[in-house]
């Protein structure tokens, strides 16, 4: 028999059971009703304020829309803490999000280094120039558990970032706002298919590997937004605002459509800002505009991106290799485009 394992649902309510039985281990409909409706007051159609000392402040704005299908289930949850916050998806860190943050990093620094070889007053007012400046700001849409989104904050970048699912801002409510302690689970227990034994179905990690209120700076924080990305950041939408970079990871083919989030993206950078994309092109089946990758970049450029940095990243996004006898495996493209002043009409 599989062991069990008493997980937290990730609200101020009583924990949920995710135990070993005969069924499917994604959530009952009881479950799931049971976890809307510990959603905190923040996802309520009236907007609350988050408290003024949260790492992780969560904004509602009226009128936008939740997921309701999009990761409901609590299996979808457990494999995305699996992937985000478990020393066993260390690759996911090293090979998707590390880059992302060094190609920022190189190309927009947030903080600025002192040159040793420089004299003591032209440090001082260095160090000065930099308290007094504004870091620069990230855009993460799609950001699911925001493990991107906290490794560019903990670089000293304003972070703003998006999620969809009211159930996985829950959760990132509970690691950022609340955990301080790490908890044992059994993240692939409900997935019955492709294991060469049992010790591979009940894989037991920690999580969340890293306690983010432990590790919180001086005046850290960020902000996620909850709701349909294009609502909220189209010209005139709530959220809208200028930001210095858009960091798209494994997020551009989840659209309804393309145009879509090409003309969310590029309303909301600055001149000069910068994309930078990591993902595939694994378009939901019933998308009517379905662009190469090619095509894709030739539309950027046509809008006046210049692309500075291209590459391929091969890596297994969700699961490592070798845990399952079948793992997905993608060969991403990595990309870094400049949005170049474009000419007055």
């Amino acid at each position: 028999r599989a062991p069990s394992s008493l997980w937290p649902c990730f609200s101020r309510s009583a924990p949920l059971s995710l135990t070993s039985s005969s069924r499917s281990h994604t959530a009952t409909l009881d479950e799931l009703q049971a976890l809307k409706q510990a959603l905190p007051e923040k996802f309520a159609s009236e907007v609350a304020e988050p408290p003024a000392d949260a790492l992780l402040k969560i904004v509602h704005h009226e009128g936008a829309k939740l997921g309701v299908q999009n990761y409901a289930s609590l299996g979808s949850i457990l494999l995305h803490l699996l992937r985000d916050w478990s020393a066993e998806c260390d690759h996911v860190i090293m090979n998707v999000y590390a880059p992302m943050v060094a190609q920022l990093q190189e190309r927009l620094p947030a903080r600025k280094s002192v040159n040793r070889m420089e004299t003591d007053s032209d440090a001082a007012a260095q160090c000065a120039e930099a308290r007094t400046s504004q870091p620069p700001s990230v855009l993460v849409p799609g950001s699911g558990l925001s493990r991107l989104a906290y490794m560019l904050m903990k670089e000293g970048y304003e972070v703003e970032c998006n999620e969809f699912s009211p159930a996985f801002a829950t959760v990132a409510n509970y690691i950022f706002n609340e955990c301080r302690t790490r908890h044992n689970a059994f993240p692939l227990a409900h997935v019955f298919g492709e294991n060469y034994g049992l010790s591979n179905q009940y894989l037991q990690v920690e999580t969340p590997s890293l306690l983010p209120l432990e590790e919180r700076g001086a005046g850290e924080s960020m902000v996620m937004t909850t709701g349909d990305f294009v609502y909220l950041y189209k010209a005139g939408g709530p959220a809208h605002r200028k930001f210095d970079c858009v960091a798209t990871c494994f997020f551009i083919d989840t659209c309804d459509d393309l145009l879509d989030y090409i003309e969310t993206i590029d309303g909301v950078l600055k001149d000069g800002g910068m994309w930078i994309n990591l993902g595939p092109l694994n378009y939901k089946k019933d998308l009517k505009l379905k662009l190469a990758w090619e095509e894709l970049q030739a539309v950027w450029e046509g809008m006046g991106y210049e692309f500075v940095q291209s590459s391929r990243v091969y890596t297994p996004y969700h699961l490592p290799a070798g845990l399952k006898l079948y793992t997905e495996q993608y060969d991403a493209v990595f990309t870094t485009a400049i949005k170049r002043p474009r000419p007055s009409p």
